[in-house]
């Protein structure tokens, strides 16, 4: 959410929690942010190691490094899952580990097979044996054959484990795919031997029938039969109810995919790891599941204050008693799990960049000194051929760099950041990414076309950011490709930009599909349509697509600023417009709405879409109008809202007379800030 952004650029906070991402894009470019900290807390440190996130990861930590070094007091600490060798990163953070390897209560992690065979290994006293499950063998019997079999089978067994335990025993279970995650829960849900809730506790998920996705209705059977599911199909709030009701016991079975073992605090006291590969959505492919992931799952177990039991119980399903074999070697006896930095496998222009922002600026000769200075390096400096390679890559690379404008080298030999290079090494965009962005915004200026919020938002599309993210068009592809003309045909130059811009080696017509997709659908998100409307359009037949939506929609948002940015390196005397642009879409990407009901959520009273929304089409679409109604107790705003969404309403609008509530002109203004500090020189 960005409604606290002002107070954290404005140093005006005591704690403040961020997730890495949000913390990079205004601290960066903000040194007095990090002059103002005083403790730094780092959770889920062993991300550093992620592909994904383990770039910001790491370069936020060197920047509070490189800060201590300067002399600023900072404390650091940085909080890790359960690896075996921490890879010298107490050593880079001159940081005294604390380690604790027992647990209050003791887990008895199994592995089962088919049979209902399970070898089982006590964690406090390793203690090892074999046992037998009530209500096996499952059997394979009308399974279809293929890719799939083996996860069904896998379902069925966790299935039959459910049934047989307590129906009141809070339970953690698994699975890879949303599909197989949601088709359990209604499995157990159906049995009828669980305590469901009441359809007025049910009522607090609902805030309109058009607003309710076939996630959230499929959601409400599960919880009537006393289960739940956790995905990125479900809402924010609902995610957020889901955990409140399995934590306070509404709720005994939960079943989830592998990102609730990620940071939110659901213990149980058994926990079900359903499947040992995951769906990779970049390379639409399966992967095994790591070893540190499944230790945050099983670690769920059994955490004291939360399990009658004395112990905490996990099960790790196997298809068959050779696979059963192999998984116990592999992650219940297994050692030597090394946290290692992710930041080699940055393209090399990127990880110069990315020093470079860290700098502020630096001779090429010293660039390996500040690779160096980081996680990556520090694990690699008695490597004296690493040392050799990099030195003759981040020469090829710097001299593409300062080829393309991305970096100037000064008089002296320093090589600094142009503002399209600082654009990527802030923000994070990648170099090619940044490339394909300008291209695009070059051949739309070319066409005199508008910079407005559609074409940051089609040009956004073009990113290998957005490329990596799965869109699924196997059923609707050839309607995007075929109505493309028709939907941009008082904007063609969009069309074509989109058309010339790079897609890829492989199936270009797909990732172009795919691209028009996500315009499609966020076209309809940012004028406020109906959620039930916008999936029924999405052509999934009646699978959920309000992940889909959600992931386009923030990653985009992420991305906005940086393409902004971009554009604005194109066409300067127009920054200022880019800008408002930018910050307009950004709100909207991040609500679901129109622009009238736009200006209401950046009054950031705390109001959802479906409020706002309500609130526009009433009439109450200014800060002045929305003050009077509540001054009056105007009866449009009943009709709106609920009863204690009014009452919520009044309450946030009194807290805005302490100042805190911004304006949509000073909204504005950081967004200029936002795309260029001042003393930017184009």
């Amino acid at each position: 959410m960005s409604d606290d952004d002002d107070l954290i650029r404005g140093n005006n906070f005591h704690v403040a929690f961020l997730t890495y991402e949000k913390f990079a894009g205004l601290a960066f470019a903000r040194p007095h942010v990090f002059e103002a900290l005083g403790a730094v807390v780092f959770d889920e440190v062993h991300q550093i190691a992620d592909a994904e996130r383990g770039r910001v990861v790491e370069l936020i930590l060197a920047r509070v490094m490189a800060r201590r070094r300067m002399g600023q007091p900072l404390q650091v600490v940085a909080l890790c899952g359960p690896v075996d060798d921490l890879g010298g990163l107490e050593a880079w953070l001159q940081a005294a580990p604390v380690i604790e390897r027992r647990r209050p209560l003791p887990l008895v992690e199994a592995v089962v097979s088919p049979s209902g065979r399970y070898k089982y290994r006590n964690s406090e006293t390793g203690v090892t044996g074999e046992g037998h499950l009530s209500g096996f063998p499952v059997s394979a019997a009308g399974l279809d054959p293929g890719r799939k079999w083996a996860a069904g089978l896998r379902g069925r067994m966790a299935a039959a484990i459910l049934k047989a335990l307590s129906p009141n025993e809070p339970t953690l279970a698994f699975r890879a795919t949303r599909p197989d995650t949601r088709a359990l829960a209604r499995d157990i849900a159906a049995t009828g031997t669980r305590q469901g809730l009441s359809d007025a506790t049910l009522d607090l998920l609902r805030f309109t029938r058009a607003e309710d996705s076939r996630a959230a209705k499929q959601l409400r059977t599960c919880l009537r039969g006393g289960t739940a599911f956790h995905t990125r199909d479900l809402r924010r709030h609902e995610r957020e109810l889901v955990e409140r009701w399995f934590r306070d016991s509404s709720v005994s079975v939960l079943v989830a995919t592998t990102g609730l073992a990620m940071g939110v605090n659901t213990p149980a006291s058994t926990v079900i790891v359903v499947d040992h590969e995951w769906y990779h959505g970049k390379t639409r492919s399966m992967r095994p599941l790591g070893v540190l992931d499944y230790r945050n799952m099983v670690g769920r177990a059994g955490r004291l204050g939360h399990t009658v039991k004395e112990f905490g119980t996990s099960y790790l399903l196997a298809e068959d008693d050779a696979t059963a074999g192999r998984l116990w070697d592999e992650y219940l006896t297994a050692t030597g799990t090394r946290l290692s930095s992710g930041l080699g496998d940055l393209p090399v222009e990127d990880l110069v960049l990315a020093l470079l922002a860290l700098s502020g600026s630096a001779r090429e000769t010293d660039l390996l000194q500040s690779v160096v200075g980081t996680f990556y390096g520090f694990q690699r400096q008695g490597d004296a051929s690493w040392a050799g390679d990099t030195r003759a890559k981040f020469r090829v690379g710097v001299e593409e760099l300062l080829s393309d404008g991305f970096v100037t080298r000064q008089a002296d030999g320093t090589l600094t950041l142009n503002p399209l290079g600082r654009i990527c090494g802030w923000d994070g965009l990648r170099c090619s990414s940044a490339r394909r962005v300008l291209a695009a915004i070059r051949h739309l200026v070319a066409g005199n076309e508008r910079l407005d919020e559609m074409a940051l938002l089609v040009v956004t599309q073009v990113t290998e950011e957005l490329d990596d993210q799965w869109t699924p068009t196997y059923f609707d592809g050839e309607f995007y490709l075929r109505n493309a003309s028709d939907w941009f045909r008082e904007r063609p130059t969009l069309l074509e930009g989109l058309r010339t811009a790079e897609c890829g080696q492989e199936r270009p017509e797909r990732r172009l599909a795919e691209r028009l997709k996500r315009i499609w659908t966020l076209r309809r998100w940012v004028d406020g349509q109906p959620l039930d409307r916008i999936e029924a359009a999405y052509e999934q037949g009646e699978e959920p697509a309000t992940m889909y939506l959600q992931a386009a929609a923030e990653r985009t948002g992420d991305l906005l600023r940086a393409v902004a940015g971009v554009a604005a390196t194109v066409v300067p005397d127009r920054k200022d417009d880019i800008a408002k642009e930018m910050s307009s879409l950004r709100l909207r990407l991040e609500y679901g709405v129109d622009k009238a009901a736009g200006e209401l959520c950046a009054l950031a009273l705390g109001l959802t879409r479906h409020e706002a929304r309500q609130l526009a089409a009433a009439g109450v679409a200014t800060e002045r109008g929305l003050l009077d109604a509540v001054v009056a107790d105007d009866q449009r705003l009943h009709a709106a809202l609920s009863t204690p969404g009014v009452h919520r309403l009044k309450a946030a609008m009194q807290g805005a007379k302490t100042g805190r509530r911004r304006s949509r002109q000073s909204v504005q203004e950081q967004a200029l800030l936002d795309l260029f500090p001042e003393g930017t020189v184009f």
